[in-house]
């Protein structure tokens, strides 16, 4: 590498030169002889660094004045890339959000299995079977966790159409330093059938971090991005009239399995739940029984119905994530905000 001399050096060799001349051809008619130039030294070494190269060049100098070739070493490993953590500005960080590439991008109705495929790249992160219950859902004797305080993995379409876009990984109970390690190290998931998936870490957060996911933040009216699946099944008399509750709703219905499982979740009874045909994903409508609504791997609770569509309405703005029913820590039952025209933006 090219490098300065130091100071004493370059005074040395200056005391001993005046002036350099250099004969250099002239440009123009044949037979024109040369001329010659000459080049007063730099008087200091910081003068010489500020030398004109095309003055150095026509004085007929291989190197600067005052200059000198260097061996440097270095690690062998030293242009590797090494991410850098993201910032946490809190210890309760409840969100991480990825974005999701390949060659072809997977459509919104494979959700489940995108998610399936990406929680089980998290627990081969602990081969030594020390996942923790964040991500297992299980606690130290292998029994499941009451209430929901593991990860939901939820899969968003942000595009012109219905190709997920990005992966959101969601725990009310919080991410600690190991489970982050785990999240960050998360960089692909193999392809079912596919292209393998590239999911790239745009950080951590809370609820409100990232404006513009519509399964965050806060609203009244949430509809579905992906089908609610029951977990039960309805009830009737021996004479096959369907039992009510205290409300007039069919127990057992999708519609009551859903206000039953909201209320379980501690939210507030909705106002409205009004049953849709289609789910709009950008500038797709899709019907619920094109999703995939059952999970390859592991185990849950379902009434083996048809799937269905809703809206939901609350008296006031709740804050999501919403998902319920069987399947919702992997992207089933996921409803966005109803504010949001096109799936994710």
């Amino acid at each position: 590498m090219l490098a300065p001399v130091n100071e004493d050096v370059y005074d040395a060799w200056l005391a001993a030169q005046t002036t350099v001349q250099a004969t250099v051809p002239a440009k123009g008619k044949r037979g024109n002889a040369g001329k010659t130039s000459s080049l007063a030294l730099p008087p200091t070494i910081f003068d010489a660094l500020h030398a004109n190269t095309g003055e150095l060049q026509a004085a007929g100098w291989t190197l600067p004045p005052g200059s000198q070739l260097v061996d440097y070493i270095r690690h062998e490993d030293c242009f590797d890339l090494e991410p850098a953590p993201p910032r946490l500005q809190s210890h309760h960080l409840t969100v991480v959000r990825f974005a999701v590439a390949s060659t072809v991008l997977p459509r919104i109705t494979q959700a489940v299995s995108v998610a399936e495929r990406v929680h089980q790249t998290l627990l081969s992160k602990f081969p030594d079977g020390s996942a923790p219950e964040v991500f297992t859902g299980r606690d130290k004797n292998g029994k499941p966790l009451a209430g929901h305080p593991h990860a939901f993995i939820l899969c968003e379409a942000n595009g012109v159409r219905d190709a997920i876009t990005h992966v959101t990984v969601f725990a009310q109970s919080g991410f600690n330093a190991d489970t982050r390690r785990a999240l960050e190290s998360l960089q692909k998931v193999w392809g079912h059938g596919g292209h393998d998936l590239q999911l790239v870490l745009l950080g951590f957060g809370k609820a409100d971090t990232f404006v513009d996911a519509a399964l965050l933040g806060k609203a009244k009216v949430w509809r579905s991005l992906t089908p609610f699946v029951p977990t039960r099944h309805p009830k009737s008399y021996r004479d096959g009239r369907p039992k009510l509750d205290s409300d007039g709703w069919p127990i057992g219905s999708p519609e009551h399995d859903l206000r039953r499982l909201i209320t379980q979740a501690g939210l507030p009874m909705p106002v409205k739940v009004e049953e849709l045909r289609e789910i709009t994903t950008n500038s797709r409508r899709l019907r619920p029984l094109e999703f995939q609504t059952e999970r390859r791997h592991g185990g849950g609770t379902w009434a083996h119905r048809s799937p269905a569509a809703f809206q939901i309405t609350f008296a006031e703005p709740r804050c999501g994530p919403l998902a319920f029913g069987y399947g919702a820590h992997f992207g089933l039952g996921l409803f966005v905000r109803a504010d949001n025209q096109c799936g994710g933006r």
